[in-house]
């Protein structure tokens, strides 16, 4: 679906609602978009939150709602990684 790690970071509104998302901070996200490049240990947790925000927003789901799910989605995929 993405064709590279900035698609992936580009999906959310802002570097910061990835980083919210994900447990990091905007500034490191910031600068793997800057690098095109996501650490291993936060690529498929990014891509998963990426994947269900698109999913959402291909259902019509506000950019309002998105924000919201996608806090509430985030506890499964932080299970993977814990």
């Amino acid at each position: 679906m993405f064709q590279t790690f900035a698609d992936v970071i580009d999906a959310f509104s802002s570097a910061e609602a990835l980083a919210e998302a994900i447990g990091e901070k905007g500034v490191t996200v910031r600068q793997w978009r800057n690098r095109d490049s996501i650490p291993s240990e936060n690529a498929r947790r990014a891509q998963g939150h990426a994947d269900h925000l698109a999913r959402l927003k291909a259902e019509g789901i506000s950019e309002r709602a998105k924000s919201a799910a996608a806090r509430k989605e985030a506890e499964p995929f932080e299970a993977e990684f814990t």
